[in-house]
């Protein structure tokens, strides 16, 4: 808004109604800036107060007043005649779609069933009676004549197809077979080939897994042998370490380290072999003796760097003896499972082949009589039909064809009173159309259905709008699908979204004033419900400014052509020239002329009616139907 527009209306809302909704909305916005007001009170009158101009935001925006619509109603009577039953359900209950709501009487849908079993009957008889009118001339041999139709045209079909089959034989399929016959061979002894190669792979996989297997319990057996003298039975070399070392008696910390290493260089006389254990003593003292290194039993730790530990070097032997079972059992399972898949494939491939060579074989042999043969069948098939076909349409040009007519008018007739029927019948219940609230129940049991103050209506309460209306100043800067906040006073700590779906024509409300209906789509959240009838407030923001200066528009002063705001400084009052940006109703944007800080003067909310000045009436006016400009600025948060 520029200054000229801002003066402008100035000028044009002088009035004192307007004033006083200035007055009104002043002593809400800006009553708690008197607290800024500083020991220079005495300068002032007893009508005017200090307001420092601030940084903060300003909206440009139109509110709407207006109230919850639900747009989608449907009043549900029974349309037939009747009395009612039921009423299941009370107004304000909330049903689902195909929920039955009210029934008509019993006797009522008896008659309906009735006239439905009649009518059904009368169909019937009427149908037979143009089948009979039909065949009247002769009943037997125009049901004769119409089978004879369908048995010989059967019957050229087919020979038609058996033709058309040996044609192809000649022509195409043979190729097409021997060329099958090629590729399927060609499969067959691929899948051969594969067979072989994967069976002869899997042969050789297995026995180096074997050998393998055999190499690990050869260097477990001798690795125990080379470190306690004990030669493994085929048995023990199954066993682990720990089986083995209790089965033999041997505590390994108590051979290895319970006894001195022999490291000097005197001679000793080596021990005799004990009889009563599995383990050779000159072994263990061989080690012990004669190792240059440091000799551990047990290593929990590891071995030691210059050393040798017999628990590592005999458990390290047995998990690669462990290691080749695995790996044995690994190809085994796998090269099973390769060797059954080329069988199948190569099962597969063979029945392909077997399938193919007698179809090659059995086109390769066709007889050129055979081909003559099916042509003469096909040719005396057509002629059958189509004599077939011209008796028929002797016996039917002897049927009276207005007799057929009246017959067959008859039979739809009957069909559509059985459909009538069949209508009402669904008609004996109201059923709900979608899911929604009954908002009215106009009916209880015993009124007659048919009357038209019978009813009941639903509402769908998934579809909510709020119409309001907006005047000839801001209807110009709405349009159709504009995004609006809503807010509601029942639900007050939440705000809503919505979008413009309809801008009406213009209206003359009172005093002539011109306004235009504003219908806004609302999204309500799960969990939400809402009332019509309850009022809502809808904000559109046509532009926003961040961060801007801002001082209360009935602080401006001055002519048309050059505003004035009165400011405080040191204890004394001065005009400042200023220049205006945008404003709403309650702020004005300050371009140029004071900065943030600022004390500027207004009038107290409760003389600004005495003030008289035009400038106190800048844009605080509220607008007519139901609708104005508004925004948020300083406290009001936007």
């Amino acid at each position: 808004m520029n200054l000229f527009q801002i003066m402008s209306k100035i000028f044009k809302w002088r009035s004192l109604v307007l004033i006083s909704v200035l007055v009104a909305s002043t002593t809400g916005s800006y009553s708690y800036f008197s607290a800024e007001q500083s020991a220079s009170n005495e300068v002032l009158s007893a009508d005017e107060q200090l307001v420092a101009a601030r940084i903060d935001d300003l909206r440009d925006l139109v509110s709407i007043s207006g109230s919850v619509v639900f747009p989608r109603r449907e009043k549900l009577s029974f349309g037939i005649t009747g009395d009612v039953a039921d009423v299941f359900y009370e107004e304000g209950t909330l049903v689902e779609a195909g929920q039955k709501l009210a029934s008509i009487d019993p006797i009522t849908s008896a008659e309906i069933e009735k006239s439905i079993a009649e009518s059904a009957v009368k169909a019937r008889d009427a149908n037979e009676a143009l089948n009979a009118a039909v065949g009247a001339p002769d009943k037997l041999d125009y049901a004769k004549s119409l089978e004879v139709v369908a048995r010989t045209k059967l019957l050229l079909q087919k020979a038609e197809d058996t033709l058309e089959d040996l044609k192809k034989n000649d022509r195409t399929e043979v190729t097409d077979a021997r060329l099958d016959l090629m590729r399927f061979e060609k499969v067959y002894k691929n899948t051969q080939l594969d067979l072989a190669f994967i069976e002869s792979d899997a042969k050789e996989k297995i026995t180096d897994a074997n050998e393998a297997l055999v190499s690990s319990k050869t260097n477990y057996s001798d690795t125990y042998r080379r470190w306690l003298g004990i030669v493994l039975t085929p048995n023990e070399l199954q066993q682990s370490p720990e089986l083995l070392f209790t089965s033999h008696g041997v505590n390994l910390k108590s051979l290895f380290e319970g006894r001195e290493v022999l490291n000097s260089g005197s001679s000793t006389i080596p021990p005799i072999d004990d009889t009563n254990t599995l383990w050779d003593e000159v072994t263990i003292y061989s080690w012990l003796s004669l190792y240059p290194g440091l000799v551990k039993g047990v290593c929990p730790d590891g071995a030691p760097v210059k050393g040798v530990c017999a628990e590592q070097e005999i458990n390290d032997v047995w998990n690669a003896v462990g290691s080749a079972v695995s790996n044995l059992n690994s190809i085994q399972l796998s090269t099973s499972k390769d060797i059954v898949k080329a069988q199948q494939a190569n099962d597969k491939a063979r029945k392909d082949y077997i399938k193919a060579k007698d179809s090659f074989d059995s086109l390769s042999n066709l007889d050129p009589l055979e081909l003559a043969q099916a042509e003469a069948d096909a040719k005396l098939a057509k002629a059958t039909y189509q004599d077939a076909q011209e008796k028929l349409q002797e016996l039917e040009s002897d049927v009276d064809n207005y007799e057929l007519a009246e017959l067959r008018a008859k039979l739809l007739y009957e069909e559509k009173l059985l459909e009538n029927y069949s209508s009402q019948l669904i008609k004996t219940n109201l059923t709900a159309p979608f899911t929604g609230l009954i908002d009215t129940v106009s009916m209880v049991s015993g009124d007659r259905a048919n009357q038209t103050s019978v009813f009941i209506e639903m509402v769908d309460t998934k579809l909510v709008e709020i119409h309001g209306s907006v005047d000839e100043i801001d209807v110009l800067s709405l349009a159709k699908g504009m995004p609006v906040n809503i807010s509601m006073n029942s639900i007050p700590d939440r705000q809503f979204t919505g979008v413009i779906r309809r801008i009406g024509n213009a209206s003359n409300g009172q005093n002539n004033v011109v306004t235009f209906p504003v219908e806004v789509e609302m999204t309500v959240p799960d969990g939400v419900v809402v009332r019509e009838g309850l009022s809502a407030t809808i904000d559109i923001v046509l532009e926003e400014y961040r961060n801007v200066l801002l001082v209360p528009t009935s602080a401006i002063y001055g002519d048309f052509l050059a505003p004035l705001v009165r400011v405080m400084k040191d204890g004394i009052i001065q005009e400042q020239p200023v220049r205006l940006g945008a404003s709403d109703d309650f702020w004005v944007i300050i371009e140029r002329g004071l900065e943030s800080g600022d004390m500027v003067i207004m009038p107290e909310p409760a003389s600004a009616n005495t003030q008289g000045s035009s400038f106190r009436s800048l844009t605080g006016s509220g607008r007519g139907g139901g609708s104005g400009r508004g925004g948020g600025s300083g406290n009001r948060g936007n």
